[in-house]
């Protein structure tokens, strides 16, 4: 007898890709004969048609910023250096909406918390009562929640990223990626990490780490006392 197809949920990190879509050379010129900007709708339609029909997901949720976030509270230069969104692009954003409940997608947000606090509280609470996950995002936060069962897609460029596939661009594994962004910091958000320590050496002392721990436990073995001393 077949084995019964495990349901599947997609997560679609909404802004994300409306911010990525804007950006596309091809979407700076559309826009209707009134002169309202059309191009980030258009591209972001096209991607979200594209994920549903070649896809199939069993659940399917755009998942969005609320305005804030509590991080703001904790630090904050939190983000401070980033510019608002360019006129043109807000401008669409209500379409943007308005397009996704015309394709009948559930909007998620909550106030207080960014759409990665939303699409990691919804991918865990899934991935245990066994559902498979997809996050559909570009973003590298991401990576620290793919574990069995929990998955990265990106669209745009038709990649899947898994736990092994995260270890060979990432060079660590996705339960690392924490600490090495808290060791390397975090321009794009104006998180700053340890002095002196950029990317590839955050790595390093992760790797390097990692190596020590291998080392200490093989020396200690199954008993939890040191070779030498038994």
């Amino acid at each position: 007898m077949p084995a019964t197809p495990r349901e599947r949920l997609f997560l679609l990190d909404s802004m994300n890709f409306v911010y990525r879509a804007f950006h596309q050379p091809q979407t700076q010129s559309l826009q209707t004969h009134t002169g309202l900007p059309t191009g980030a709708v258009l591209v972001f339609h096209n991607m979200v048609r594209k994920v549903l029909n070649e896809q199939k997901p069993t659940y399917f949720a755009a998942i969005y910023e609320s305005g804030g976030s509590f991080r703001d509270d904790l630090f904050a230069e939190y983000k401070a250096h980033r510019d608002p969104p360019p006129d043109d692009l807000q401008k669409q954003f209500p379409y943007v909406r308005k397009m996704l409940d015309a394709l009948h997608v559930p909007i998620i947000e909550h106030a207080g918390f960014e759409a990665d606090d939303v699409i990691a509280t919804l991918a865990i609470l899934a991935c245990k009562a066994g559902i498979e996950v997809v996050i559909a995002s570009g973003d590298k936060d991401m990576r620290q929640l793919v574990r069995p069962g929990i998955t990265i897609f990106d669209p745009m460029k038709n990649l899947f990223l898994d736990e092994a596939k995260i270890l060979e661009t990432s060079g660590v594994r996705p339960d690392q990626i924490v600490d090495m962004m808290a060791l390397q910091g975090d321009a794009v958000d104006n998180v700053p990490g340890a002095p002196g320590i950029g990317a590839k050496g955050a790595k390093d002392l992760i790797q390097r780490s990692e190596l020590w721990m291998r080392c200490w436990k093989a020396r200690i073995g199954w008993s939890g006392r040191p070779i030498a001393s038994r």
